[in-house]
């Protein structure tokens, strides 16, 4: 269906199957506005688009992640406990990855190859928009039941290591301004949020 709408294109096909991908940056912006739509109605939950673009826009300009932190955690503390039954770091790095879909600042990606790694968030040049800050983001994620400081200290310990590993990558290498977050979450709260 999503291919027939236009929302998934063929990128190649091989043994007799296909595999799809979104065709281009609009049409990503587009389904993500409607996953938002889609988690407003079903979780009665209204999300203030100038809120994460306020957030986005401090980033750009400041350097600061803390509001999109605060984005974050919200949208974390608005779900239900049984949505936080399975919920580990992918989940996390979703939300976060359609918040930054709504900026105007950045083109975001998400699990891009760096450095034999994959980083969970990018944020990185929207042509003809100039910024002073970049960013790349690895979160890590613990059920509250495993928030002990031990457990929390070894996530952010991952993390970091990641981080170093991506910085050494061709494509951030000589990056000028581009910041780097370890992020560890403890149920629908961030305890842990450390530049490199």
């Amino acid at each position: 269906m999503l291919f027939y709408l236009g929302y998934l294109t063929i990128e190649r096909s091989y043994a007799g199957m296909v595999k799809l991908r979104v065709p281009n940056y609009v049409v990503k912006e587009l389904y993500f506005s409607y996953f938002e739509k889609l988690l407003e109605e079903e979780y009665k939950y209204e999300l203030d688009i100038s809120e994460v673009q306020t957030a986005l826009t401090i980033l750009a300009l400041e350097g600061d992640i803390t509001k999109l932190i605060a984005c974050i955690e919200k949208v974390l503390s608005s779900m239900s406990n049984r949505d936080s039954i399975k919920m580990d770091e992918k989940y996390v790095k979703t939300i976060c990855f359609t918040l930054c879909m709504l900026s105007k600042c950045y083109v975001a990606e998400s699990e891009n190859e760096a450095n034999k790694g994959y980083s969970d968030i990018q944020l990185l040049k929207r042509p003809g928009i100039d910024v002073d800050y970049y960013a790349i983001i690895e979160f890590k994620y613990l059920p509250k039941a495993d928030g002990k400081e031990e457990h929390i200290t070894r996530k952010m310990c991952e993390a970091k290591e990641q981080l170093s590993r991506y910085n050494d990558s061709p494509k951030f290498k000589d990056m000028k301004n581009l910041k780097k977050w370890a992020v560890v979450f403890v149920g629908d709260e961030c305890v842990r949020n450390e530049e490199l």
